[in-house]
């Protein structure tokens, strides 16, 4: 049993230290990978916190097929999402907070959507080049710097900008149609 699935099996007994360690190594980067999403430091705080609480009180029903960082980063993504296509729905139909999540709620075709949409973009990742992938994750899912990612790669800083550009470039051309919530 890995190190990993030593302190998730602790977490899953209500161990509070092993929650509070997995907290601590991962909650300053998930904030930056969500302040990507919204520019709002408090909004990408309150994001990670949520996803904290729900991994805390639901600890008892936790199951992780991937590793612990993939997880979190996967449930950020996916609180993201959610959060993004709340405040679209909020601003287009201008429904209250309550009619709002009864409309997610009852929307068959949100989750198939939100499958396909995370379908396209690990497709997209997995069809990028090896040097363009490899700087989009150390920037998307480790959320360093350019700087910090050239100095790793032992690269110029405009080699890393012009990497994610392409990176970017992609999730463009492949999430083509996606960029409005449809109700």
């Amino acid at each position: 049993m890995s190190r990993e699935d030593e302190i998730l099996t602790q977490i899953c007994l209500g161990n509070l230290e092993a929650f509070e360690k997995i907290f601590k190594t991962y909650y300053k980067e998930l904030c930056n990978y969500a302040f990507q999403y919204f520019h709002d430091k408090n909004t990408a705080e309150e994001i990670v916190q949520d996803l904290f609480y729900k991994l805390w009180t639901k600890k008892e029903t936790l199951m992780i097929r991937s590793s612990m960082r993939a997880y979190l980063y996967k449930s950020v993504y996916n609180n993201t999402m959610l959060f993004l296509r709340e405040k679209n729905t909020r601003r287009s139909v201008k429904l209250e907070p309550d009619e709002i999540e009864q409309t997610i709620v009852n929307e068959p075709d949100i989750p198939i959507q939100s499958d396909e949409l995370d379908q396209i973009i690990q497709d997209t990742i997995v069809a990028m080049p090896v040097k363009v992938r490899r700087i989009y994750e150390l920037s998307r899912l480790e959320g360093l710097k350019y700087r910090e990612i050239a100095e790793k790669l032992s690269i110029s800083v405009k080699t890393v900008e012009a990497n994610m550009g392409k990176a970017l470039k992609l999730f463009r051309k492949n999430l083509k149609g996606y960029t409005e919530v449809r109700l």
